[in-house]
């Protein structure tokens, strides 16, 4: 990183650790980065080992649709959560409502993928 006058400095990454309003979203992706990590290794892993050292049923298809899941792009990804947990719309919760007879906007949702607003202030 270089500062108006063009010298070397590593003045962002200071502000990022000495400033309260950067501080919180610092630590929620290193949050979610680690939680993320960890329910990678411990799904992928055993994943990995099914598929390349036992006769499990299905093999080819789960090689295609982990071979998919790198050729689609984050945004369908992110499109996909949403309609499956979104709070008032996602297909999860309306399941939710319908099952337990609430209505949405008016009962907490099962499923909320969106941070609450405390996080993004």
């Amino acid at each position: 990183m270089r500062n108006d006058a063009k010298q070397f400095t590593l003045e962002h990454y200071r502000q990022l650790f000495i400033d309260p309003s950067l501080l919180t979203p610092l630590l929620t992706t290193l949050w979610t980065s680690a939680a993320v990590g960890v329910a990678c290794v411990l799904i992928a892993a055993p994943m990995s080992w099914l598929v390349a050292r036992t006769d499990l049923p299905g093999k080819r298809l789960l090689r295609t649709l982990i071979l998919a899941s790198f050729v689609t792009p984050p945004f369908l990804g992110a499109f996909a959560w949403v309609l499956l947990g979104g709070p008032n719309a996602g297909l999860v919760n309306q399941w939710y409502y319908a099952l337990f007879g609430l209505k949405p906007f008016e009962a907490q949702p099962l499923i909320n993928i969106f941070p609450p607003a405390a996080w993004c202030s």
